[in-house]
């Protein structure tokens, strides 16, 4: 056999497995040796006609017919060719040549039939365009298969297939029948305009961004094509440049509706509500029963905090269209701001039974539940809602915070899964040589924090006090992922160099913000939960990026250098369980500033110490004021035994959704399987305005496991009130003991369930020491390293400059 043999056959044998890319280049080099070859011409030839290129395919079919005029097969594959290319009077005459040399046979007669046909298109043509206008998409579809039966390289026909495989949500199709349709039309702008309709809804937006540009630059005055545009850069999160041609597309009138209605949703993604409002109430002002606009005008009215009106909109959307599962969906969710949690699962079910795998309506689902405390089903509907599309990482993040609470997610798991955020979200870890800053260990830092929690949240009594005390000491830069400004938020605005509103950008345009602002060290204080900015950390937007505060366990990315933490919460052998490596504090992992809301009534009276309750009403009160998914069956077992264990003892639970009566059902069933009176259990719904102010009726409180409490744990040490936890094997079970070592109260650390209750009942056996426990402890926590601002903001920014070293110190040693 010769070279050119051997090379013959190995490509035909990828060819005949349909690995024609790797067939090509074997073909190709068989022609560099042989020009003449005519089974490698005709080969490629078929393998760019299966392209659909059948231009270049004949380019080769017209040689190798040439070479071997009497192969059959290679008069067939040129009739093919010139039929895909729409060339049908040369097709005619090369079928009377072939018959004329006695080509025959029933693929012949097949061919010959298809140009009979072809002789007639624009009465097929018509066809189609009848039932486009009747709106019928399925005889649409029909009609246009039919067509390219006969005539495969019919543009026309490809493209109306494409428009009826839009209307009928079939995507993927469609999105192949474009493709076709565009080879043979590249100027007909309606077909990049539809082009960049399916792509959007396959959620490819940049690919849909460059095919409306396309139809633009076909017809520049294309209305439907500027609204297309407009959603793939909404999809982008380019909410400036979608708004520009919305308004334009609005000044035509076919289109004026639905690129209001467009327009009102970019408007409230940028955090433009009342703007939002006013052009969705014009668009239907001039359409009353524009169903797209009552759903939209219902979520910025929820968003504006006017619930009652969003649910008005919402009814009146599925009034217009009871099919619309996105209207279930944010109907479900503003009912459940409203703690009217029953009707919420009953619109999930209604958006699940309309469309049972909507990604939105599952992980909608699992939050509701998981505020339920049906923790099980709540992690399955998170689960169920990813493997619906593994690209929208949301549905993870929850199920990662969830995981956080229950039992019944194993450590096993939990890193496993945080190991998959990183396997589909992380597109590259980078390496230190990419940064030519590491080359200074000791040159001033410029740091960027990213959260969307500097505000009335929990996080901000760790955040504020840090961000204030480095003034000076670095050049800061906030990356706030919000749209909610407060005077908290305010407060840490003032402190910060620079402070960027970055809510509705997209991954790619805030991480290149941050390399254009050459941020040294760039520092998560969300991990999982709600509102972070993971993917932008994924993308390694910062030669040293550290997460810290926000979540109590790994992010799972690589591109994540440290985790700043203390050695009572990450003790020795926690590291195997991080992605990222420990960076430990020598006191404890935050620093506390209570009263943030009101800090001028921090010495008011209202607000000061006072005796231990049981001295007054002569029992004692046990309490938590906490998330109601922290309650697990374990935490209840337990306290239920510590009420058996303190004889007229009452347990006192502030949980937001307490007021919902399904829910304090459950709670008190729950007690009472263990042998405890619901009368002994008091439930009282969460209230801001008493966040310090319960502790006034508590005589100690109970630490929640295996997710301990926080912010909620130092308000409650704050308020006098000694608290009792149980230390376990990883972070979010061991924060009371971190908090409780930096305050001076190892003591009230329990190794075991029978400790715990011990140390309780120790507790409650003396009033007389508890109560000077009491009065004592706001003095020891306000001296304590908790809360020593000072102390904790030097310790912070030597934790700072020795991950910057250290990063110097890397670079170097893998230059080498």
């Amino acid at each position: 056999m010769t070279q050119t043999d051997s090379l013959f056959a190995q490509a035909l044998a990828h060819h005949e497995a349909g690995r024609g890319n790797d067939a090509e280049p074997l073909y190709l080099a068989v022609l560099a040796e042989s020009p003449t070859h005519p089974h490698a011409l005709h080969n490629l030839g078929q393998l760019w006609l299966g392209r659909g290129e059948p231009a270049r395919a004949l380019s080769y079919l017209r040689r190798a017919l040439e070479l071997v005029p009497e192969d059959g097969l290679f008069w067939v594959s040129c009739l093919e060719a010139l039929l895909h290319d729409e060339r049908y009077p040369e097709a005619s005459e090369l079928l009377a040549r072939g018959r004329a040399q006695g080509l025959a046979g029933e693929v012949v007669e097949q061919l010959a039939q298809a140009l009979d046909f072809a002789r007639d298109l624009p009465r097929h043509d018509a066809a189609i365009v009848a039932c486009f206008q009747q709106g019928d998409d399925l005889q649409l579809a029909e009609c246009a298969r039919a067509v390219l039966a006969q005539c495969p390289g019919h543009g026309f026909a490809w493209k109306a297939l494409g428009v009826a495989l839009i209307r009928l949500g079939q995507f993927s199709e469609a999105m192949q029948a474009l493709d076709m349709a565009q080879r043979r039309l590249p100027d007909d702008a309606s077909v990049f305009n539809s082009l960049t309709n399916v792509l959007n809804s396959l959620g490819r937006h940049e690919e849909a961004e460059v095919a409306g540009r396309r139809a633009l630059a076909l017809q520049a005055d294309y209305p439907q094509a500027l609204v297309n545009l407009g959603n793939a850069l909404r999809g982008m999160a380019c909410l400036e440049e979608a708004e520009r041609y919305y308004r334009q597309a609005m000044r035509t009138p076919a289109c004026q509706i639905e690129a209001g209605n467009n327009l009102g949703i970019v408007l409230e993604e940028q955090g433009r509500l009342d703007e939002a409002e006013s052009c969705l109430r014009d668009v239907l002002e001039h359409d009353p029963d524009y169903a797209p606009a009552w759903n939209h005008l219902g979520c910025v009215l929820d968003e504006q905090g006017r619930h009652e009106a969003a649910l008005q909109a919402f009814q009146r959307c599925l009034s217009l269209d009871p099919d619309n599962v996105m209207a279930y969906n944010n109907l479900a969710c503003t009912l459940k701001s409203l703690q009217r949690f029953t009707e919420a699962e009953q619109a999930l079910s209604h958006a699940l039974q309309l469309a049972p795998s909507d990604y939105e309506a599952l992980n909608n689902l699992g939050d509701l539940l998981k505020e339920l405390g049906r923790t099980e089903t709540a992690s399955e509907a998170f689960w169920q809602a990813w493997q619906v599309d593994v690209s929208r990482p949301t549905a993870l993040h929850n199920l990662l915070v969830l995981a956080q609470y229950v039992e019944h997610i194993s450590d096993a798991e939990r890193i496993s899964l945080s190991r998959a955020f990183a396997r589909q979200y992380e597109p590259e870890v980078k390496s230190w040589e990419a940064w030519p800053q590491l080359n200074d260990p000791e040159r001033p830092l410029r740091l960027g924090w990213v959260s969307a929690d500097l505000r009335n949240h929990s996080v901000a009594y760790f955040s504020l006090p840090v961000i204030e005390g480095l003034v000076g000491k670095f050049e800061q830069y906030v990356y706030y992922n919000s749209h909610d400004h407060d005077p908290i938020q305010v407060r840490h605005q003032h402190a910060c160099t620079v402070w960027r509103d970055v809510a509705g950008w997209s991954d790619h345009a805030l991480a290149t913000q941050i390399g254009t602002d050459q941020i040294d060290i760039l520092i998560d204080l969300s991990g999982h939960t709600a509102r972070n900015r993971l993917l932008t950390f994924a993308r390694g937007a910062a030669p040293v990026q550290v997460t810290w505060l926000g979540y109590p366990d790994t992010t799972g990315l690589h591109n994540m250098h440290w985790r700043i933490t203390d050695a009572r919460g990450d003790p020795e052998g926690a590291q195997a369980k991080y992605s990222e490596r420990l960076w430990y504090l020598p006191d404890v992992f935050c620093c506390y500033r209570p009263m943030l809301r009101h800090p001028a009534q921090r010495l008011a009276a209202e607000y000061a110490v006072r005796q231990t309750p049981a001295l007054t009403t002569g029992q004692i009160t046990l309490g938590c004021c906490n998330n109601l998914t922290k309650l697990t069956p374990g935490v209840i077992r337990v306290w239920a035994r510590v009420l058996l264990a303190i004889p007229g003892s009452r347990l006192l639970l502030e949980l937001a959704g307490a007021q919902h009566e399904l829910l304090c059902h459950a709670l008190l069933n729950a007690f009472s399987s263990h042998g405890v009176n619901p009368d002994r259990v008091c439930l009282l719904p969460r209230d801001s305005t008493r966040q310090y102010l319960t502790y006034h009726d508590i005589d100690i409180a109970l630490d929640p496991f295996p997710a301990n409490g926080g912010a909620s744990s130092c308000d409650t040490l704050w308020m006098g009130v000694p608290l009792v936890t149980l230390a376990g094997q990883r972070f979010a079970s061991r924060m009371g003991c971190s908090l409780l070592h930096a305050v001076g109260h190892p003591e009230w650390v329990a190794t075991s369930e029978d400790e715990y209750v011990k140390i309780v009942v120790e507790l409650a056996r003396d009033l007389h020491s508890l109560n000077a426990l009491r009065l004592g402890l706001r003095t020891q926590v306000e001296a304590s390293p908790l809360m020593d601002e000072a102390r904790f903001c030097l310790d912070f920014t030597s934790a700072l400059r020795g991950m910057w070293r250290q990063a110097c110190i890397e670079r170097v040693s893998v230059s080498r």
